[in-house]
């Protein structure tokens, strides 16, 4: 990904080759894997992002990254490296909590974190981001994720780990008939499933 270091525009091209491999190549190897999912990878909405991704989304559950849980490959800002992610959407805890969403977010995180175990996984990602920004919201919306640091991993080992992402978003979306709600009394995430707002 040093190639998209190169283009300092901040605007998206389509023409541009970080842009094709970001929003084309890469969602189709992925599709072909998993096309039973909607994938989609993104540099941003006319404004480039310092934060790319590519998202893995049960269509049952959400088509956005700001809403839902899914899984995502994000990109570090100074794109050293990337994770492979289990994240949720921040719109919901936005409109929901207002300037503590960030904080019911974690919460949320570590309801779906405490029985998970997936090797050389952690619990938050440092994307290099600035509070204001995206790659922060993707940071705190985090519930697990695993890292890999450019030219030292093999593309075996990003499937095998990208599989068991996979395998464990499957067994979340079985377990979506539970409910979330928020506990005024204690201010709580009692329950955390249902997918925040989808």
């Amino acid at each position: 990904m040093d190639i998209y270091l190169l283009n300092d525009s901040g605007r998206t091209n389509s023409t541009f080759e970080e842009h094709k491999l970001l929003c084309k190549e890469i969602p189709e190897i992925l599709e072909s894997k998993y096309p039973e999912y909607y994938i989609k990878g993104s540099e941003g909405n006319g404004n480039r992002t310092s934060y790319p991704w590519i998202c893995i989304m049960d269509k049952s559950i959400t088509r956005s990254p700001q809403k839902g849980l899914y899984v995502a490959i994000l990109f570090q800002r100074n794109m050293e490296g990337f994770y492979i992610t289990l994240n949720q959407g921040i719109t919901y805890f936005k409109d929901t909590f207002k300037n503590k969403a960030y904080d019911r977010a974690q919460e949320a995180a570590s309801y779906f974190r405490k029985d998970i175990e997936i090797n050389d996984a952690v619990d938050s990602i440092d994307l290099n981001s600035y509070k204001s920004d995206n790659g922060y919201g993707f940071e705190k919306t985090t519930v697990i994720g695993n890292y890999f640091k450019k030219g030292e991993y093999t593309k075996e080992k990003l499937y095998e780990v990208l599989k068991d992402y996979m395998d464990l978003y499957k067994e979340a979306i079985e377990m979506s008939s539970e409910e979330i709600y928020f506990d005024e009394d204690t201010y709580r995430i009692v329950f955390s499933i249902n997918f925040f707002g989808t």
